[in-house]
């Protein structure tokens, strides 16, 4: 479906998004000579700051002083394994400001808030704007949804086993038979069961976040310490770039 004013969706967390923001219109009215005043918004997850990609765009946008992109950061604290501040426990509002973002910070809940800071965004020259937003996940006013980890209010019954039930319960299983075992997932420890294993051996288990190329890294260094790592991912999002670590770093 054809929607007005939205050029892009970008699929993966931070696959496309911001470096897209950055091309698509930012960049290319430069090109164009400024001959189009058109602001470029990028909207984003605050678990999708995990991906590396967002952070490479973040710096280009620095670099050419894009004042017409503004980044609208819904802030609500969440991502599919927990809690944002549990798993990659930093202030992203610091780092864009440190590299060089203007950062403004709202009630993603008020419009008339919402509004005023796109407003102000607009007036800054010389660098791009971030906007956090505060939010609260999982649908405001809905009592057993807000801030949970809930999809739905009544999800469906877990069949009583799966290849995920599997998969969890015998890495629980080997890891009381092999103790240089270790588990490192990319923020899928819930939906593939391997937070069965985390539990029962919370010091061998490590969740990068949605950071695949990061997990085969980390992956890869365990296995040069000694130990028998197991990394956890989904075949799709490895393929944005987890496939070539693993090709570079243990093809050799």
């Amino acid at each position: 479906m054809d929607l007005p004013y939205i050029d892009a969706t970008t699929g993966s967390l931070g696959q496309g998004g911001l470096s897209m923001g950055v091309g698509g219109l930012a960049l290319a009215n430069r090109v164009r000579g400024g001959c189009h005043d058109g602001i470029v918004y990028v909207l984003m997850g605050d678990g999708e700051l995990n991906e590396g990609q967002s952070w490479e765009a973040a710096m280009t946008a620095v670099k050419y002083g894009l004042d017409n992109l503004v980044v609208i950061i819904s802030l609500n604290g969440y991502q599919l394994d927990g809690p944002v501040g549990t798993i990659k426990p930093i202030n992203y509002a610091k780092v864009f400001e440190a590299i060089g973002w203007n950062v403004l910070y709202g009630n993603g809940h008020d419009y008339e808030d919402i509004v005023r800071l796109i407003t102000k965004a607009r007036e800054v020259k010389g660098k791009p704007t971030v906007v956090f937003l505060s939010t609260i996940r999982g649908g405001r006013g809905v009592r057993n949804l807000e801030n949970t980890g809930k999809q739905t209010l009544n999800p469906p019954p877990r069949p009583q086993f799966s290849m995920r039930e599997a998969l969890g319960m015998t890495l629980a299983r080997l890891g009381e038979d092999n103790d240089r075992l270790v588990i490192v997932t990319a923020d899928v420890g819930e939906s593939t069961r391997a937070r069965y294993f985390g539990e029962r051996f919370p010091d061998r288990y490590f969740n990068v976040g949605i950071s695949e190329q990061d997990l085969i890294g980390v992956t890869v260094g365990l296995a040069l310490g000694g130990y028998v790592p197991v990394a956890m991912a989904y075949a799709m999002f490895m393929m944005r770039g987890g496939w070539e670590q693993i090709r570079n770093s243990l093809g050799g």
